[in-house]
């Protein structure tokens, strides 16, 4: 692992790397300051679909906006169009130097490379095994693309909550103090509060919290965060442009009130949140918890090949015995996969007749955030776009194309993000256009914040949810008294090896509370899967508090052997991919054990 680098640069290119996405009509759209995350459409709960409308394929843009991304075909198509079609004149004030992503095709490439960086005015922010992270001019990058054992060089997928917040801060008279002024209905639901009453408190255990976190210092001021919180790498490193993180803090303060909370920046890449986890694993959290993801790291089996976010989590696991616990994602209407269900020559089908996947009204200026793989890894010769369509009444008119070049050297994906300029607001939908596919292939495309008319949510987990050693963690609506799933809630199991279907490991682990109360968002509740993580990683900061063995890895089977025999069964008799093995719960408190007696894991042999 590499030395940490600073972060007040690292936080500067962030901002960068999300300014990259905002992409239309084969250019620049817009540049916006990322430090907030976008906010969430509000037609994604309530989508406004058009009905009696053809959604066969959309009639064809001009023939510049249609040309494929080939001027440099080891760029993807977000950086491609930023190059070949931004003015550098123009542009040069916003983007003096950027941060991107190096996928190269072996670790030694990605040693070779890092020692050549200088030669392109680029500086390493982070690595992990064969991919780097790195900051350079705009003008060096279709350049340092070329260099023999690059595989592509991808704008940086952004790392965002899958819940995006506002908040309203207050004290509801109604609540009941414990470790703060607002209870989360998890503590009780999970039986964490009578663990609280024997003594079990989560002493001597360390949480990080990877997520952003605007007004924590208010939210400690009342007393929702412990006095003694710790940061990651310091306080400066935040990121305050949201709440979400601060709803999660507030979650685990009161599901393990004496345990020690450290709150972290958030990465800025895949390669950057598997360096980030290690370097958190190395500091000597014992538990990890994030609620904040990419769409895709790599084929979505947890393959460490392909993803470092799995060999990471892995790494963690096995080198210093931490938990990484990652929410399952809200994507389960928000995902599409399987393969072409048509014979159309050009355009995938998404189910028989269908070219055109709705993707609902969106408003001036809002954004779409997306992720497209297909299971031609580790390289792919074949070839899809991807293209963003809005119905002006009479037709399908497309108003972008994602279009990387994959000729058998570059990994089959395509990802960005739109922006609906001012006075288009309207419906949209995606379609892809098949370039060269010669064979049946299964495609698997994901969104943040909008729902697909036509949605699969089996296989939908997001991110970081699909990783082998990952504790990924499913939302029930703590409102209901069944505590159902909710219906946004990413559901497994993972893609099967290759992105293949049927599916292969057993994801997400158990659900966790969704719709629950925290001091930060005031009268609203916090919802979805990033509610339901921090639950989760709070009540094994209980159990793991109960044991003292010295082999940390030891520890950590029996810890998840706990969870999982105790979680309450829901959904289909025993494991099921949409509880996983059923509902958080702490059923008597273990006593103090030397010995871990705890410490058999069975289901580790199958899965």
């Amino acid at each position: 692992m590499r030395p940490y680098l600073p972060y007040s640069r690292l936080s500067r290119l962030a901002k960068w790397a999300f300014a990259l996405f905002f992409v239309f009509a084969g250019g620049i759209s817009e540049w916006r300051n990322p430090a907030t995350p976008p906010k969430a459409q509000a037609q994604s709960e309530s989508p406004q679909f058009l009905a009696n409308v053809p959604l066969s394929l959309p009639i064809l843009p001009s023939p510049s906006l249609l040309s494929h991304s080939s001027a440099y075909p080891h760029l993807d198509a977000t950086l491609n169009q930023l190059l070949v079609t931004a003015q550098p004149s123009h542009y040069a004030a916003q983007i003096e130097r950027l941060s991107v992503t190096i996928v190269t095709d072996s670790q030694s490439s990605a040693t070779q490379i890092s020692q050549r960086l200088s030669a392109f005015e680029a500086t390493l922010l982070s690595q992990y095994e064969r991919w780097l992270t790195v900051e350079l001019p705009l003008q060096n990058v279709g350049v340092l693309s070329g260099m023999a054992g690059i595989q592509q060089v991808q704008a940086n997928q952004p790392i965002l909550p899958f819940s995006p917040v506002t908040s309203t801060p207050h004290q509801p008279s109604h609540r009941f103090l414990s470790s703060g002024n607002v209870i989360s209905q998890g503590v009780a639901a999970s039986n964490a509060n009578v663990w609280h009453t024997e003594g079990a408190r989560g002493a001597g255990v360390k949480i990080a919290v990877i997520d952003y976190f605007q007004n924590y210092l208010l939210a400690q001021s009342v007393g929702e965060l412990p006095a003694d919180l710790s940061f990651y790498p310091d306080a400066n490193s935040l990121n305050l442009g949201s709440a979400h993180g601060t709803a999660v803090a507030e979650i685990l303060y009161d599901m393990a009130p004496d345990a020690q909370l450290t709150l972290s920046r958030p990465p800025s890449s895949c390669a950057d949140l598997a360096s980030l986890i290690l370097q958190l694993a190395s500091a000597g959290h014992q538990i990890i918890s994030s609620s904040v993801g990419p769409l895709h790291c790599g084929a979505g089996d947890g393959n460490p090949t392909d993803d470092p976010v799995a060999g990471a989590v892995s790494q963690a696991r096995t080198q210093y015995g931490a938990f990484f616990i990652q929410a399952a994602g809200n994507q389960a209407n928000r995902h599409w996969n399987g393969s072409d269900a048509g014979t159309h020559p050009n355009f995938v089908s998404f189910q028989p007749n269908v070219q055109v996947n709705q993707i609902g009204y969106l408003r001036d200026n809002a954004r779409f955030d997306f992720a497209l793989r297909w299971n031609d890894w580790s390289t792919s010769d074949q070839d899809l776009a991807l293209w963003v369509v809005r119905w002006d009444g009479v037709n399908w008119v497309v108003q972008a194309t994602f279009d990387a070049v994959q000729n058998g050297s570059q990994p089959p994906n395509e990802s960005g993000a739109y922006t609906v300029p001012s006075g288009m607001a309207g419906n949209f939908g995606i379609a892809l256009f098949k370039n060269h596919v010669n064979r049946s292939l299964i495609l698997d495309l994901h969104n943040y914040y909008a729902d697909f008319q036509v949605a699969q949510t089996a296989y939908s987990l997001a991110g970081a949810a699909t990783n082998r050693d990952v504790l990924s963690v499913a939302a029930v609506n703590t409102q209901a008294i069944t505590y159902p799933i909710e219906s946004f809630s990413s559901q497994g199991r993972t893609l099967g090896s290759g992105g293949t279907l049927p599916g292969g490991l057993p994801q997400p682990f158990v659900s966790g509370y969704s719709k629950v109360d925290t001091w930060i968002m005031g009268s609203q509740f916090f919802s979805g899967t990033s509610a339901a993580a921090p639950h989760l990683a709070g009540a094994a900061a209980l159990v793991w508090s109960r044991f003292q063995c010295v082999n940390p890895t030891v520890v950590h089977s029996a810890v998840q052997n706990y969870l999982q025999t105790h979680a309450i069964d829901q959904g289909a008799g025993g494991y099921d991919s949409v509880y996983g093995y059923g509902r958080l719960y702490l059923a008597g408190v273990l006593p103090i054990s030397n010995q871990c007696t705890h410490q058999v894991y069975l289901p580790l042999l199958i899965r």
